[in-house]
């Protein structure tokens, strides 16, 4: 399992590319821009061209993630194709870069519910991938924590949420599975048992080669508490066993990417990455 990290963007695709190989990574993950506005800031060619080029030589798995305004279960018709159009730009910036897929938070049904929410999400996925059917990225749906309305905290949504997109463009779905958020939405990640319970139902459900990327943060907040609060690994309730369960185990392979605090509280750095390569065998 390959082991990489969100890293800044800032400044440009060539600063984040310096930033990945200071820290060592093995995979990159990046924004498309600040995850906190709607607005695209365009990229020179040539730097997406040296981008392509030092992560294709250094076999970087590369994914984009989507940013947090979107809201796919929207009644806001406004905020609603905005999330659309804003992914559909995105995955055609991952094709752009070669990345493998787009991450995203699905959003939220408010005070609704899911089964309502099932079919404006659906619809909206489906749009997304029909008006980018020439690019290869995938849209990756990130599992969220419990509560709030939140949707896919777990596999039974998610399958949902396969199951309703029209089957055209299923084969360009995936998925991406959160230790953080796991862990305070019910799911035991701290023993071995615990771990494989997680992906084989997982399996059962959607098909394992579907999961495409970990996201690996340690969390700060207690078990089935519902609280997003990522820990730097080892510091927090999941502990570093767990992430020696997940980097050794045999099912899935997909590329793991830290999104902690780091050490000095400048967001992922060397010292995460080099406590998760010492527990990999």
């Amino acid at each position: 399992m390959k082991i990489g990290a969100h890293i800044s963007a800032s400044g440009g695709l060539l600063n984040a590319l310096r930033r990945g190989i200071d820290i060592r990574v093995e995979a990159i993950q990046i924004f498309n821009g600040s995850p906190r506005v709607w607005s695209k800031r365009p990229h020179p060619q040539e730097d997406v061209q040296s981008f392509k080029k030092e992560t294709r030589q250094r076999q970087w798995p590369i994914f984009i993630h989507g940013i947090y305004l979107i809201n796919l279960a929207s009644n806001d018709h406004a905020l609603y194709n905005k999330s659309i159009n804003n992914l559909v730009a995105d995955l055609r910036f991952a094709d752009a870069v070669n990345a493998r897929g787009v991450i995203f938070h699905v959003g939220s049904y408010g005070k609704a519910d899911f089964a309502a929410a099932l079919p404006r999400v659906a619809h909206a996925i489906t749009r997304i991938l029909a008006r980018t059917s020439a690019c290869q990225a995938k849209l990756v749906l990130e599992n969220s924590t419990r509560g709030g309305g939140k949707i896919g905290w777990n596999h039974k949504q998610f399958q949902s949420i396969y199951k309703a997109v029209n089957a055209k463009y299923r084969d360009r779905i995936g998925f991406c599975l959160d230790t953080c958020h796991a862990f305070v939405s019910g799911y035991n990640l701290k023993t071995p048992d615990g771990v494989a319970r997680w992906l084989r139902d997982f399996e059962r459900r959607l098909g394992i080669a579907r999961l495409l990327a970990f996201h690996g943060n340690d969390s700060k907040a207690k078990f089935n508490s519902g609280l997003d609060r990522h820990a730097n690994i080892g510091q927090g309730e999941l502990g570093r066993e767990t992430f020696r369960h997940l980097l050794n185990q045999k099912i899935c392979q997909a590329p793991l990417f830290i999104e902690v605090p780091g050490t000095k509280g400048h967001g992922p750095d060397k010292k995460n990455v080099d406590i998760l390569k010492s527990l990999r065998t």
